[in-house]
C-alpha cells in the first residue's frame, strides 16, 4: 500500500510532453465521458458474450481512470518536464498500480458482490503485475512448446464481470462529487452495477 501512495504522488510532482495534466473542468470532464464510453463499449461486449474483449476494454478504462486521476492534479501547477519513458502514465502496470489505491477497498460494495477473498486477490494482481499478462490474454494467442493458447480459452468469464463492477466501483470512488457531470456520470455507471452483479452470481 505505502509503494502505491508513493507512486501516486511521485506520478503527480512530474508531467510529461503528452500528459501535462488538465488547464480546465471542461478537459476533466471530456476525460471522464470518454472512459464513460470504454465501459459501456465493455457491457456492450460482456450482454453480447464477447468476454475476452470485453476485459480488455475494461482494462483499458481502469488505465484512463489512473490517468485522469493524476493528470486532475498535475494540471494545477507547472512540474517537472520528463521523457515519456520516465513517465508511469505511460507504462501499463504504473497505471494499474495508480488505478488500485487500496482505499477503495475500505467500502464494503465490491466485497458484497465479488466477496473479499476475490477482491484482495484482484487487487494482489493489479499490484504485482499480472494485470499485464491478463490484458495481453484477451486478445492475443500463443504457441509455446506444450500447446496452442486461444484467448477465448483463457480467459474466465467471470473476470470480465468482476472487472468491470471494479471499474464501476473506481469511477465512484474517486471522482463522485468533483463536478456535477463527474456526479451524473457516475451514476449513470452504477445503474448498470445491480444487473452486472446479478448476472456474475449466476455464474
Amino acid at each position: 500500500m505505502e509503494k502505491t501512495y508513493e507512486l501516486i504522488n511521485d506520478s503527480i510532482k512530474i508531467s510529461s510532453e503528452k500528459l501535462i495534466g488538465f488547464k480546465s473542468t471542461e478537459e476533466f470532464e471530456k476525460s471522464l465521458f470518454h472512459v464513460k464510453h470504454l465501459i459501456k463499449s465493455s457491457i456492450l461486449l460482456l450482454e453480447n458474450k464477447f468476454y475476452n474483449q470485453s476485459l480488455f476494454l475494461t482494462i483499458t478504462a481502469i488505465e484512463e481512470i489512473a490517468k485522469i486521476e493524476i493528470c486532475v492534479y498535475r494540471g494545477f501547477n507547472e512540474r517537472t518536464k520528463v521523457n515519456r519513458r520516465k513517465d508511469p502514465l505511460f507504462n501499463h502496470y504504473s497505471k494499474h498500480k495508480i488505478s488500485a489505491n487500496p482505499i477503495i477497498l475500505i467500502g464494503e460494495r465490491l466485497k458484497k458482490s465479488i466477496g473479499e477473498d476475490r477482491i484482495n486477490e484482484i487487487f494482489k494482481n493489479l499490484h504485482s503485475g499480472k494485470f499485464i499478462e491478463i490484458r495481453e490474454n484477451c486478445l492475443y494467442f500463443e504457441r509455446n512448446n506444450e500447446k496452442l493458447k486461444i484467448p477465448d480459452e483463457i480467459i474466465d468469464e467471470k473476470h470480465s464481470f468482476e472487472t468491470l463492477l471494479i471499474a464501476i466501483e473506481m469511477i465512484d470512488d474517486k471522482f463522485w462529487g468533483l463536478t456535477k457531470l463527474a456526479s451524473e456520470i457516475s451514476d449513470e455507471l452504477n445503474k448498470y452495477y445491480f444487473k452486472i452483479e446479478t448476472e456474475l452470481n449466476k455464474r
